[in-house]
């Protein structure tokens, strides 16, 4: 009679076995989620970081992917465009409807919601221009907004906020593209300017860093069309 021989497998060349066979499995999943982290880099922007050939304005860097926004951003007049979005905390500039740089921004105290009175701390919304160019600003350098726009002096009129000769004072500068009155009750002075991107800190000026202020200045010229969106 022969001796039947029992054998039995060691549980740990048992979880070796196991482990072969799932390893390619998880060196898939690994390489998945590395490539995820690698694409997640490009989500924002770097400081002055230059745009990827030929991106438009329809393009979904920087949270601008947006069709209504991109029409209202191809539809700004002029070579040169700005725009800042306040959720972003993010300056785009767009050159031939290519977004070709973009800046991180400090906003006012009051980031969000549109601007209202003077003293209010919040940053406007709308559509501006660059009306003038400050080489002496107490924040290195500065682009005046053209804040207040004819719609912010047709709602203050409403509200009783501005009389009605500050009223046409505002209309007629911006039609002829100058320097809106600035000493109204709906405030003034708005302007991109240095100081520094770190916070929420103005008065209701967009802020940059001083070396991205140095380069928006030389390149942006006076009428150049800003829009400040939420």
């Amino acid at each position: 009679m022969r001796k039947i021989v029992s054998i039995h497998r060691h549980p740990t060349a048992m979880m070796d076995n196991r482990f072969r066979a799932l390893a390619p499995l998880l060196l898939t999943a690994l390489l998945g989620l590395a490539a995820a982290l690698q694409g997640c880099t490009t989500c924002h922007p770097r400081r002055g970081e230059v745009a990827q050939e030929g991106q438009g304005a329809s393009s979904p860097q920087g949270g601008l992917s947006s069709s209504s926004l991109a029409r209202r951003i191809a539809g700004l007049k002029g070579r040169i465009k700005i725009v800042i979005s306040k959720s972003e905390h993010r300056l785009y500039l767009f050159e031939d409807d290519r977004l070709v740089k973009s800046y991180p921004v400090g906003l006012g105290k009051i980031p969000h919601g549109d601007k209202v009175r003077q003293g209010d701390h919040r940053t406007p919304d709308g559509l501006f221009y660059v009306c003038t160019k400050n080489p002496r600003s107490r924040f290195h350098l500065a682009l005046g907004i053209s804040y207040p726009s004819i719609e912010d002096a047709r709602r203050g009129l409403r509200q009783g906020l501005i009389t009605y000769r500050e009223y046409q004072e505002i209309v007629t500068a911006i039609r002829q593209g100058r320097r809106p009155p600035w000493n109204t009750a709906l405030g003034g002075a708005i302007c991109i300017h240095g100081g520094g991107a770190y916070a929420d800190w103005t008065e209701g000026c967009i802020a940059l860093d001083n070396r991205d202020i140095e380069e928006l200045y030389r390149i942006v010229p006076v009428g150049t069309p800003i829009l400040i969106v939420e």
